[in-house]
């Protein structure tokens, strides 16, 4: 961001309306609501699940607010930046796409969302900040472990149940998960219940792997298998090899690292040749 020679920005976001979101703002304006307590209308909240499916009692006893609510799902209500995006180029952006700024941030951000950016080609780094970074580090501090690095993870048992069952009590200070919505997610996924189902299929899962699906499945991409990743279903795709390899993301095609080795292992295609599909797919998506 500082280089005299580049012109970098972050790429912008946009912030839209879910369900409790948009009850929460028109609770503000309406009446028989704009004087209850955050907590009254922080109730009804609370009994919209993650799917944003609620009880049909707790609907008409607020018919007017629900349906109201309802007609800005998908507005949006702030810009802000994404955690990691910057566009990266040698000309000076503000003529070809505009720059803006937004609350708590000292450097430009673009006026186009990441597709756009995508689409007309421009050189895009992911470049992420971690918040917790510090904790870690004061953790192993105290703890008299080594600074954790890919070559010293050795030290962790990533398998440790009471480790995973405490991130289930609270998800405080876990990354990318310390949402309301992600930290239902991470409590579903991880339940006794889901576990014994997704055990029964995969019985040497690992829980980082499941813990890379919920982050991937909470995203708009992960919609359509969401649900069955936090109920512990497993897709079957009729094949057992196909199976075994999908067996880490419940028989879901999840990853671009995956949509590669697929093509390697199963297509017989070079490493080369695969990443020009998976930059391809891209692409169309982009568009």
């Amino acid at each position: 961001m500082t280089n005299p020679n580049l012109h970098c920005a972050s790429i912008m976001t946009a912030n839209t309306y879910g369900l409790k979101g948009a009850i929460k703002v028109i609770a503000k304006g309406m009446d028989g609501y704009k004087d209850k307590s955050p907590f009254e209308i922080q109730g009804i909240c609370n009994q919209i699940d993650i799917k944003d499916n609620y009880p049909d009692s707790i609907y008409q006893s607020h018919k007017k607010l629900f349906d109201t609510a309802k007609e800005i799902i998908g507005v949006i209500d702030s810009f802000g930046r994404h955690a990691c995006g910057i566009v990266v180029s040698t000309e000076p952006l503000e003529g070809v796409m505009g720059t803006q700024t937004v609350s708590g941030w000292d450097y430009p951000v673009t006026q186009v969302y990441m597709k756009e950016i995508d689409y007309c080609n421009f050189t895009k780094f992911d470049v992420l900040g971690l918040d917790n970074l510090g904790l870690i580090t004061k953790s192993c501090e105290l703890a008299g472990l080594p600074f954790l690095t890919p070559n010293s993870t050795d030290i962790v048992d990533f398998q440790d149940e009471k480790v995973w069952q405490s991130m289930v009590e609270s998800n405080i200070g876990i990354f990318q998960f310390e949402g309301e919505r992600a930290g239902s997610i991470l409590r579903h996924l991880f339940s006794e219940e889901t576990m014994k189902k997704i055990k029964e299929r995969v019985p040497d899962i690992k829980y980082m792997d499941l813990l890379s699906l919920a982050n991937a499945a909470q995203r708009p991409s992960g919609a359509s298998y969401l649900e069955s990743v936090t109920e512990g279903k497993f897709t079957d795709n009729g094949h057992d090899a196909l199976n075994k390899f999908l067996a880490p993301t419940l028989g879901n095609l999840v990853y671009q690292e995956q949509l590669i080795q697929f093509l390697v292992d199963f297509c017989g295609w070079s490493y080369g040749q695969a990443d020009l599909i998976r930059r391809g797919i891209g692409k169309i998506f982009a568009c």
